[in-house]
């Protein structure tokens, strides 16, 4: 059957839904999936997926393409694609290819992917991926180290008041999430520390699933009071981040868990070290 590709903008959220996104994971609401097609922060590009179309109008396939212009160091502007949310139909799989052509032929873009099956990740590995990240650091509900230091302050970032913070990418970072679970700013010594974070279940403990750490030395310092304030608020025993967000620094207390697929990205500007959870689809479905 005669098929194309078309692309797909934020108002096509509710057909996408019902063709594919329901059955794709049966776990996930329909208010689950409405984050991925409405970001909160500027589109660089005209759309935000691509679906696969057959003549008679019916969805068989989608990938989600979620844009954000990002600043790494001398690079001011890198346009990044985290991809996402890859289905296609049985019966179609022969053209699922064709859904991910778009992104990859753009050596402009620096992509992403982040929570790929197995079988997709090797085949990306093959169009010239590399590894992004392999493990998960958790921070057990054990006692904060008599070797931390007490002093700093750990406050709740309001979106609406981000002028009040010092730097120019930490003000921009908490306007672009402002639809996304919890910002904090740990300070210290005159510095500052972002963190983004969305709150889930680890193994039925509850966890702080931490997707963005501006200033690790600092983080290093206030995670636990940090940890303190959840707990506290939500009842949270578990923080976790990807192991490079803290640059190779280590925290007493974590231990280190393989993730299951091994996040990849592609990129002929940035290196994997650079790389946040920010602007992805970790933050925005909560992964």
């Amino acid at each position: 059957m005669p098929m194309r590709i078309v692309k797909v903008a934020a108002e096509d959220y509710h057909r996408i839904y019902d063709s594919l996104l329901r059955d794709l994971n049966p776990s996930f609401s329909r208010e689950r999936w409405e984050p991925l097609f409405h970001w909160g922060w500027e589109n660089p590009e005209d759309h935000i997926g691509y679906a696969l179309e057959t003549d008679s109008g019916d969805l068989v396939g989608f990938l989600a393409t979620i844009y954000s212009v990002q600043r790494f160091g001398k690079l001011e502007r890198v346009i990044v694609c985290n991809v996402s949310s890859w289905i296609v139909n049985p019966g179609y799989r022969s053209s699922a290819l064709s859904l991910v052509m778009p992104v990859l032929r753009r050596r402009d873009l620096t992509v992403t992917n982040l929570t790929s099956l197995p079988d997709v990740n090797t085949m990306f590995r093959k169009l010239g991926f590399a590894t992004l990240e392999t493990h998960t650091s958790v921070l057990l509900p054990l006692p904060k180290p008599f070797a931390v230091s007490a002093g700093g302050q750990c406050l709740r970032v309001d979106p609406a008041k981000a002028k009040s913070f010092r730097g120019a990418r930490i003000t921009r970072a908490i306007k672009d999430h402002h639809l996304v679970g919890q910002q904090w700013i740990l300070q210290r010594d005159g510095e500052s520390c972002h963190v983004v974070l969305t709150l889930g279940r680890r193994r039925r403990l509850k966890t702080a699933r931490i997707h963005h750490i501006s200033n690790p030395r600092i983080f290093r310092e206030g995670i636990w009071s940090l940890r303190g304030q959840l707990l506290k608020a939500h009842g949270v025993l578990l923080c976790e981040w990807d192991e490079r967000l803290l640059g190779g620094l280590k925290i007493h207390g974590t231990t280190r868990i393989p993730l299951p697929v091994p996040r990849i990205f592609r990129s002929d500007q940035v290196e994997a070290r650079e790389l946040s959870n920010l602007y992805s689809e970790l933050p925005l479905l909560n992964l």
